[in-house]
């Protein structure tokens, strides 16, 4: 898996190698070629540096994902404009729940670490829940503003399933 890791990131526009802790640390997440992929150019060096980094990752993957949203032009029935209006305030919402996790995890003091991650993971989780809302919202929908805003909203919540996995196996160390 390893191999595969490097070689997909090697193949990729990354202008930076991963580190052998990005590599190993992607290999058990959810999403390993998205994890290597987001992680390899931040440096990650500790495990709680790897937390940031996804999480900052997944805030910057959601907020991309809402600002193409905004860009659109809307389906013509009012219904169909609705789920998309659903859909921005989803990410708006995750966005921030991801913010307040970064912020969370920029700041950890050893006297409230377990209360500081648990937050982290409460937030993020929320932004995944929102995400998959807004994915919710949309699916009956049909034709390619559909299926683009499909792509960016799965692709940020791969992101974020990435990083509560981080923050998880740092609050597992407690």
């Amino acid at each position: 898996l390893h191999l595969l890791l490097l070689t997909f990131v090697s193949g990729s526009s990354a202008a930076t190698p991963p580190s052998s802790l990005v590599v190993s640390a992607c290999a058990q997440a959810s999403y390993p070629s998205v994890c290597v992929r987001t992680l390899a150019p931040s440096s990650p060096s500790t495990p709680s540096d790897l937390a940031l980094a996804a999480t900052s990752a997944s805030l910057s993957t959601t907020r991309g994902a809402a600002a193409y949203l905004l860009r659109l032009t809307l389906p013509q029935p009012p219904s169909d404009r609705a789920a998309f209006r659903d859909c921005d305030n989803l990410l708006s919402d995750a966005a921030n729940q991801l913010a307040r996790a970064a912020k969370e995890l920029g700041r950890l003091n050893p006297n409230t670490l377990r209360s500081q991650l648990g937050d982290a993971q409460t937030w993020a989780s929320a932004a995944m829940t929102d995400q998959d809302m807004c994915l919710r919202e949309i699916t009956g929908l049909s034709g390619r503003t559909r299926d683009a805003v499909v792509a960016r909203v799965t692709e940020a919540s791969h992101v974020t399933s990435n990083a509560l996995y981080f923050i998880t196996r740092v609050a597992a160390t407690l």
